[in-house]
């Protein structure tokens, strides 16, 4: 929504800037469940969002689907885990902006690593982000 505001016979126009809230930053999923990404965003008028993640632009697919809410992702999987960006644009006649909210999503995984002799077989789908700690029992 546009606001008019007048000033010295001077009519000012502007519109309420975006906003993120109750967005954590750091979001978990279970591995094999369909997930939410939560995302809210307020502006008037509403904003236009799109979503990445590791910098590569999201699309409406089998995969995932952009909602008022967020981003709903089926079946995680421990390849989903990394940074995705909630852009919102806002564009009026007479001004626009674009703010950006960086969330983590982790993904806990549900299987195990196999023991063999004593030696953890882990499957790592990227390497790039891992610690491990072995904790006897």
């Amino acid at each position: 929504m546009i606001k008019l505001y007048l000033k010295n016979g001077i009519v000012y126009l502007f519109s309420v800037s975006i906003t993120f809230w109750g967005t954590p930053e750091h979001q978990t999923g279970k591995e094999g469940t369909d997930f939410m990404v939560m995302c809210n965003v307020r502006s008037d008028p509403s904003p236009i969002i799109s979503w990445y993640v590791n910098g590569s632009l999201i699309l409406d697919g089998p995969k995932y689907t952009i909602t008022e809410d967020g981003l709903y992702i089926r079946s995680l999987k421990p390849t989903d885990y990394g940074n995705y960006t909630c852009r919102a644009f806002l564009v009026t006649p007479h001004t626009s902006q674009m703010k950006d909210k960086d969330i983590t999503v982790h993904v806990h995984c549900t299987d195990f690593p196999e023991v063999i002799n004593s030696i953890v077989v882990v499957k790592i789908p990227n390497p790039t982000d891992i610690s491990l700690v072995w904790v006897p029992f």
